[in-house]
């Protein structure tokens, strides 16, 4: 029996590729919220924080598992430079006491780039993907929508207090 070769199929190395790209910017998310962490005293952006950085952890775990199922190695450091990690760097830096209303503004501007970033990736690949992997991408960006709107919700709740 002769089997037609789709090229447009993804290789196991290529899956790999694109979950290695979304670990990056798990791993950039959970970076920027430790150090927005250490910015603040505020239980309540320290527990909020805690929580994107728990999202994140459970989604990276997901994406190594796929990967050491496809025969790959997750073990590498996947860090985005020049997003989220380096803007809250480079805030913490430029004001070093800075307030709320500005760690929860660099934070949702770092929470808007990671959530674009792995919409790019998703799109430019779920279409070549089988169902169980496009289903946990989607469930995982869904997963980061969440995160933003309590990160809005804590932020702009401040911005109405004020």
């Amino acid at each position: 029996m002769c089997y037609e070769i789709n090229p447009q199929a993804m290789t196991n190395l290529n899956l790999i590729m694109i979950f290695e790209k979304l670990i990056a910017i798990h791993n950039d998310r959970i970076e920027g919220y430790a150090c927005a962490s250490m910015e603040t005293n505020d239980q309540d952006m320290i527990e909020c924080f805690s929580d994107l950085i728990k999202t994140s952890r459970v989604c990276k775990m997901d994406l190594v598992t796929k990967i050491h199922i496809l025969g790959g190695r997750a073990d590498r450091q996947h860090i985005l430079q020049g997003n989220f990690l380096c803007l809250l760097k480079y805030t913490a830096f430029a004001y070093r006491e800075i307030g709320r209303q500005e760690i929860l503004d660099s934070c949702n501007y770092g929470e808007v780039i990671s959530r674009c970033n792995y919409e790019h990736v998703m799109r430019s690949s779920i279409r070549n993907l089988i169902l169980e992997y496009s289903t946990l991408i989607r469930s995982h960006f869904g997963l980061l929508e969440l995160d933003h709107i309590k990160l809005r919700l804590l932020r702009d709740g401040l911005a109405q207090t004020a």
